[in-house]
Protein backbone atom coordinates (compact mmCIF):
# COMPACT_ATOMS: atom_id res chain seq x y z
CA UNK A 1 0.00 0.00 0.00
CA UNK A 2 1.34 3.02 -0.85
CA UNK A 3 2.05 5.80 2.00
CA UNK A 4 1.24 9.69 2.09
CA UNK A 5 4.10 11.85 0.00
CA UNK A 6 4.84 14.22 2.30
CA UNK A 7 4.47 12.16 6.19
CA UNK A 8 5.22 8.63 4.64
CA UNK A 9 2.19 7.23 6.94
CA UNK A 10 0.71 4.73 4.89
CA UNK A 11 -3.09 5.15 3.62
CA UNK A 12 -5.94 2.61 5.09
CA UNK A 13 -7.35 0.12 2.46
CA UNK A 14 -10.32 1.59 2.58
CA UNK A 15 -9.66 4.71 1.83
CA UNK A 16 -7.41 4.38 -1.33
CA UNK A 17 -10.33 1.52 -2.53
CA UNK A 18 -13.21 4.45 -2.09
CA UNK A 19 -10.96 6.78 -4.44
CA UNK A 20 -11.18 3.97 -7.25
CA UNK A 21 -14.70 3.17 -6.88
CA UNK A 22 -16.38 6.22 -4.74
CA UNK A 23 -19.40 7.62 -6.91
CA UNK A 24 -17.39 6.30 -10.43
CA UNK A 25 -14.85 8.73 -10.41
CA UNK A 26 -11.22 8.93 -9.66
CA UNK A 27 -11.40 10.83 -6.01
CA UNK A 28 -8.28 12.84 -4.41
CA UNK A 29 -7.05 10.88 -1.25
CA UNK A 30 -6.44 12.95 1.74
CA UNK A 31 -4.07 11.75 4.50
CA UNK A 32 -5.51 11.26 7.26
CA UNK A 33 -2.45 12.74 9.34
CA UNK A 34 -0.64 15.97 7.53
CA UNK A 35 -4.41 16.86 5.50
CA UNK A 36 -1.66 17.00 2.08
CA UNK A 37 -4.08 15.94 -1.44
CA UNK A 38 -2.74 12.90 -3.59
CA UNK A 39 -4.12 12.35 -6.95
CA UNK A 40 -4.11 8.73 -8.66
CA UNK A 41 -1.42 9.46 -11.52
CA UNK A 42 -2.56 8.70 -15.41
CA UNK A 43 -0.35 5.58 -15.64
CA UNK A 44 -2.51 4.42 -12.48
CA UNK A 45 -5.63 5.34 -14.15
CA UNK A 46 -4.83 3.54 -17.69
CA UNK A 47 -3.44 0.18 -16.19
CA UNK A 48 -6.75 -0.47 -14.01
CA UNK A 49 -9.54 0.77 -16.21
CA UNK A 50 -7.21 -1.37 -19.19
CA UNK A 51 -7.52 -4.36 -17.12
CA UNK A 52 -10.72 -4.14 -15.65
CA UNK A 53 -12.28 -3.25 -19.28
CA UNK A 54 -10.05 -4.50 -21.95
CA UNK A 55 -8.30 -7.91 -20.74
CA UNK A 56 -11.41 -9.41 -20.04
CA UNK A 57 -13.09 -8.20 -23.75
CA UNK A 58 -10.01 -10.17 -25.34
CA UNK A 59 -9.70 -13.11 -23.21
CA UNK A 60 -13.54 -14.08 -23.05
CA UNK A 61 -13.77 -14.13 -27.36
CA UNK A 62 -10.52 -16.93 -26.82
CA UNK A 63 -12.04 -18.72 -23.95
CA UNK A 64 -15.77 -18.31 -24.37
CA UNK A 65 -16.85 -18.05 -28.00
CA UNK A 66 -20.27 -20.09 -27.94
CA UNK A 67 -22.98 -18.42 -27.48
CA UNK A 68 -24.07 -21.11 -24.64
CA UNK A 69 -21.69 -20.20 -22.38
CA UNK A 70 -22.03 -16.76 -22.04
CA UNK A 71 -23.83 -16.92 -18.73
CA UNK A 72 -20.23 -17.85 -17.68
CA UNK A 73 -18.56 -15.28 -19.49
CA UNK A 74 -20.60 -13.13 -17.58
CA UNK A 75 -20.03 -14.68 -14.36
CA UNK A 76 -16.08 -14.80 -14.62
CA UNK A 77 -15.75 -11.37 -16.00
CA UNK A 78 -17.75 -10.47 -12.68
CA UNK A 79 -15.54 -12.19 -10.67
CA UNK A 80 -12.42 -10.57 -12.65
CA UNK A 81 -13.36 -7.26 -11.84
CA UNK A 82 -13.57 -8.18 -8.20
CA UNK A 83 -10.30 -9.53 -7.98
CA UNK A 84 -8.86 -6.39 -9.97
CA UNK A 85 -10.69 -3.50 -7.74
CA UNK A 86 -9.43 -5.64 -4.53
CA UNK A 87 -6.18 -6.01 -5.08
CA UNK A 88 -5.45 -2.32 -6.81
CA UNK A 89 -4.81 -0.12 -3.78
CA UNK A 90 -1.45 -2.51 -3.43
CA UNK A 91 -0.49 -1.02 -6.76
CA UNK A 92 -1.97 2.33 -7.21
CA UNK A 93 0.49 4.90 -7.15
CA UNK A 94 -0.26 8.68 -6.44
CA UNK A 95 1.06 12.12 -6.97
CA UNK A 96 0.78 15.25 -5.07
Amino acid sequence: MQSCLNCKKEFKYTQVLSSIVGQFKWKIVSCNYCGRDHKITLFSKFLISTSIIAFPIVMVQYIFPDPPLFAVALLWFAAWVITILAISPYFIKFKE
